[in-house]
């Protein structure tokens, strides 16, 4: 494991940030925070800020699982809480009924973007590591946790590989600055979930070869594009109109 964890760090320390988001005026800035001097990474905390998606707070820790699915699932609506609907097989847990958070939990798991301790329990308070916050957000951009093999005993190892593509880059900005298999601070949870709104989906169907000539088919997943062949964000899937269009007019 250290081993493993000392590759990664050097693998985070190359990773350079791919691109910035612009986002519309009038929403909280990272620069109104009574600990905005002790932010790190200012771009993301203002990006995520002034689009919804995360709000300051008494502590600077990220702190919990039902955080991580809060933000997950705002993402997933585009930023328009009005549009989170849960179906009538909307998941419950036992342990999340009365919970602050419980439709938003409910919502992400539905969406199969993260998933319970067990089939009763989530464990809303529980903490989240580099590596599962960034496994949410794989399977947020369409990456199949059985597929791409997000499941099992080297889940951690898939999900450290593929964020560091250069399509994707979860990590970016943040250098060895983050242990993914320790907790995840509050701003550093900005930064790769910013990072998550510039990476590319994948598709949501697999491209098959060898159909036609009846040779044997191979079966491969590849990055989305759009008709003009060119890469699908996460911004770009989910939210509707392109950040600079929200700008209010003066």
């Amino acid at each position: 494991m250290k081993h493993l964890k000392r590759a990664l760090s050097l693998t985070l320390a190359a990773a350079l940030l791919t691109g910035t988001l612009s986002v519309h005026a009038g929403a909280e800035e990272s620069a109104a925070f009574t600990d905005a001097d002790q932010i790190n990474y200012r771009e993301a905390v203002d990006t995520m800020t002034q689009l919804g998606i995360i709000a300051g707070k008494d502590s600077g820790a990220f702190d919990t699982r039902a955080e991580a699915a809060k933000l997950l699932a705002v993402m997933l609506v585009g930023g328009q809480e009005d549009k989170l609907v849960l179906s009538e097989e909307a998941p419950a847990f036992t342990d999340s009924q009365d919970h602050w958070a419980r439709d938003y939990i409910a919502f992400c798991v539905q969406k199969g973007v993260i998933a319970g301790r067990s089939e009763e329990a989530f464990d809303p308070d529980g903490q989240v590591t580099g590596s599962e916050l960034a496994k949410m957000a794989l399977v947020a951009l369409g990456y199949d946790p059985i597929v791409f093999g997000l499941t099992g005993a080297d889940w951690e190892i898939s999900v450290n590989a593929y964020v560091n593509q250069p399509n994707v880059n979860l990590y970016a900005g943040l250098k060895d600055e983050i242990d993914p298999f320790e907790a995840i601070t509050r701003e550093q949870a900005a930064q790769l979930l910013s990072n998550t709104l510039n990476a590319q989906m994948m598709s949501d169907s697999p491209t098959q070869t060898g159909v036609e000539n009846g040779e044997e088919v191979t079966t491969f997943h590849t990055p989305k594009k759009d008709e003009a062949g060119d890469p699908v964000t996460f911004r770009m899937e989910y939210f509707a109109q392109p950040a600079e269009e929200q700008t209010p007019e003066a």
